[in-house]
């Protein structure tokens, strides 16, 4: 009889071990499949974060096409008022003030230096020098040089030395006789100070 009793209590005893290592198989299959539901909702969030990065992406290439069609429209439209100098709008005289701004391709620019324009043979000083970005983006804006959104890009630069820059890189400005005729007359009128130094320099220079 005690010999059963004994059997009898290992066996529960086994039971009990048994129950335990169950219990900790299933507290451990809880916490793995708590982890792979964290990893699982990680994962879905990554994709939604992709998603909208994806959906961003798109975003900014629709606005850099539209940005490079008007560009064309611009280098179009200036290239076109080039060749016809005599259609020239007579409001953009009366809104400089006085015939600062008139070129044509016809006629040599009084902004050439020894063959070279003024805004490329004084590019790093305009860089430097010039202080009032915002007041001749505004003009040149007003003179049909450069669009809303071309206005904003340049002020979204990143210093003033690197909106002028940006500026001077502009196709309208920098494959434009015009674009610099007309930069160089609002500098004028702008940045006087400077513009009187430099042109001295390249008095000095010949």
């Amino acid at each position: 009889m005690g010999e059963r009793n004994e059997q009898l209590m290992k066996r529960e005893k086994n039971c009990m071990t048994r129950e335990r290592n169950v219990k900790e198989r299933e507290e451990n299959c809880t916490k793995r499949e708590k982890n792979v539901e964290e990893t699982e909702k990680n994962v879905e969030e990554r994709e939604r974060n992709v998603e909208e990065r994806e959906r961003n992406c798109s975003r900014r290439e629709m606005r850099v096409e539209e940005r490079e069609k008007n560009c064309l429209k611009t280098e179009e439209s200036l290239e076109e008022g080039e060749k016809q100098p005599e259609k020239k709008d007579k409001c953009e005289e009366c809104a400089a003030g006085a015939p600062l701004y008139q070129s044509s391709a016809s006629s040599p620019s009084r902004f050439m230096v020894g063959g070279e324009h003024f805004v490329d043979k004084h590019r790093e000083a305009l860089i430097k020098r010039v202080d009032a970005v915002d007041s001749v983006l505004d003009h040149l804006r007003t003179h049909g040089v450069l669009s809303d959104e071309l206005r904003e890009d340049v002020k979204s630069q990143n210093g003033r030395q690197a909106r002028v820059r940006y500026l001077l890189d502009l196709g309208n400005i920098r494959h434009s006789l015009r674009g610099k005729d007309l930069l160089c007359g609002i500098l004028e009128e702008t940045e006087s100070f400077m513009m009187e130094e430099l042109k001295e320099q390249d008095k000095s220079a010949v």
